[in-house]
């Protein structure tokens, strides 16, 4: 492994994404310790001047001095895969990783091989394989203390994972694009280091009066539930849905704030009897019916995008 960090590690993209790694999370201890482990194995002098700019110099030097101390919370899989997640996007250290694992029959290196050379084809029935026989095993110690219950890879890092309640940042959401909360809100995507994700489950919301400082969430999001004390929108991709329920006048304002943020999708205006329409929207796809039609079919369209799967590209 060493012998392709010593190539990799000098390396200024992997130096500022460490230090990019550290400054958006407080690692826990195993993550320091992997990463002194990477700089104590390496003796190339830029990385003493990286263990300094780190802070970790006093780990490296106790972990000199005491090897035994070290190897008890790091392990060169971990640092590795940590290096990896460090740089998401870098294909040429996945194709390292994956390479490396695989010199120790690790099923996560024979799954990230495969992903790696298939590239936009059908998965192989092996593929699928690895996946049922190990699921979420390949990485969940990687992940903050929460049950992780799947993980959809692509490219051979995860890019969608299905957790129980909320979890932490850790340096394996570095890839993920997508995720479901099965217990729990998920506002929690909304801090920077989450970045990569587009899509959550449930939705995100969104309330109408606080849209303009939301925008870059209707922006950034694929699916978005805006509400509003008397009606409420989906937003999922090219459609908007806006529910408007008898008594309640046409919120055009919000109409248009919403066609703003995400032009060229699609309005279909669901309007109980009644609700008159701005000649302006008349163009849009129109609904009408009763107050109990309107309500089953809002159901149907927050179930439609609550039971949309997150389909990989296999």
């Amino acid at each position: 492994m060493f012998r392709h960090l010593s190539t990799l590690l000098p390396d200024p993209r992997v130096t500022q994404a460490l230090l990019s790694l550290l400054r958006r999370t407080f690692p826990r201890p195993i993550e320091r310790a992997t990463i002194v482990a990477l700089l104590k194995r390496n003796r190339d002098p830029r990385q003493r001047a990286l263990a300094e700019r780190l802070g970790v110099a006093r780990e490296l030097a106790l972990a000199e001095a005491e090897e035994p101390h070290l190897l008890r919370f790091a392990n060169e899989r971990d640092a590795m895969l940590l290096t990896m997640f460090a740089l998401p996007d870098d294909r040429m250290t996945r194709t390292v990783t994956a390479d490396w694992l695989l010199g120790f029959a690790d099923p996560l290196g024979e799954l990230m091989a495969l992903q790696l050379a298939r590239g936009e084809e059908t998965a192989s029935a092996r593929e699928d394989e690895l996946l049922a026989r190990h699921g979420t095993a390949f990485l969940h110690d990687l992940f903050s203390p929460a049950p992780v219950r799947e993980l959809v890879f692509e490219g051979g890092v995860p890019v969608h994972a299905t957790v129980a309640r909320p979890i932490e940042w850790s340096p394996a959401c570095s890839a993920l694009e997508s995720l479901s909360v099965i217990s729990g809100q998920v506002d929690f995507v909304l801090e920077p280091r989450w970045r990569r994700i587009t899509r959550t489950r449930p939705l995100l919301r969104v309330h109408a009066d606080s849209l303009e400082k939301k925008a870059e969430v209707v922006r950034r999001f694929r699916e978005v539930h805006v509400e509003h004390d008397a009606h409420d929108s989906f937003v999922a991709d090219g459609v908007i849905d806006v529910f408007v329920p008898k008594g309640q006048v046409f919120p055009a304002q919000l109409v248009e704030r919403l066609s703003a943020l995400r032009p060229g999708s699609v309005f279909r205006l669901h309007l109980a009897d009644g609700v008159e329409v701005p000649s302006s929207w008349t163009a849009a796809q129109v609904f009408r019916g009763s107050q109990r039609d309107l309500a089953n079919r809002r159901s149907d369209r927050e179930l439609d995008l609550r039971k949309a799967p997150f389909s990989a590209k296999r």
